[in-house]
């Protein structure tokens, strides 16, 4: 289509990024830990390098002239709800758009490991009182006309045992969230992969 996002800036919330990358680096404007620490790179993520590649990267990303932030919600110890600091740093630093490749998890009784929460199991009242900061996050950026940009889910597959594999069928609660919030659908994009990677 011809579409390369050049002048764009696009936010990562994210595990911290490689700002040295060198499928973006010349276009990495910076990053920020979402509990205020000095932004570094740590060498246990992968996630938020390879999210970032795969948007602005100069040979593989979708938006190769994009110009990056990326804000890392993988501070240990510090609440999810947190990554409302991020959203609104980011938007401070002129995002339009800000992609988000995680999720919100709960303990799997019959897994044996937490998994992501589905839109299906919760409801609009939860949201509001286990992350309100993040709430108002998402309803100030809508009304800044930045788009966030969901992953449906990372939870490929679910393997109860005995040979009861269940694909996870409904969005990620983060993907679906304008089903509760419908002032969030026109700056909400939910995503789904249907390859085979």
């Amino acid at each position: 289509l011809g579409y390369r996002g050049n002048g764009v800036i696009i936010g990562v919330m994210d595990q911290s990024a490689d700002p040295l990358h060198t499928e973006y680096a010349n276009r990495w404007l910076g990053g920020m830990n979402i509990d205020g620490t000095p932004y570094v790179l740590n060498p246990t993520h992968d996630h938020g390098t390879h999210v970032t590649g795969t948007i602005a990267g100069r040979r593989v990303g979708v938006a190769p002239g994009a110009d990056i932030y990326n804000v890392n919600w993988a501070i240990d110890g510090v609440p999810i709800d947190n990554v409302a600091n991020g959203y609104h740093w980011a938007a401070s630093q002129g995002v339009r758009a800000i992609n988000n490749s995680w999720g919100i998890n709960r303990s799997d009784a019959a897994l044996g490991k937490p998994r992501g929460i589905t839109v299906t199991e919760s409801d609009a009242n939860y949201f509001q009182t286990a992350f309100p900061n993040m709430l108002s996050s998402f309803r100030a950026l809508a009304s800044s006309d930045i788009v966030q940009i969901f992953a449906t889910g990372n939870d490929r597959v679910i393997d109860y045992g005995g040979g009861d594999i269940r694909h996870t069928l409904q969005p990620g609660i983060l993907a679906g969230l304008p089903s509760y919030f419908p002032e969030l659908t026109a700056h909400w994009i939910a995503v789904t992969a249907v390859g085979p990677t």
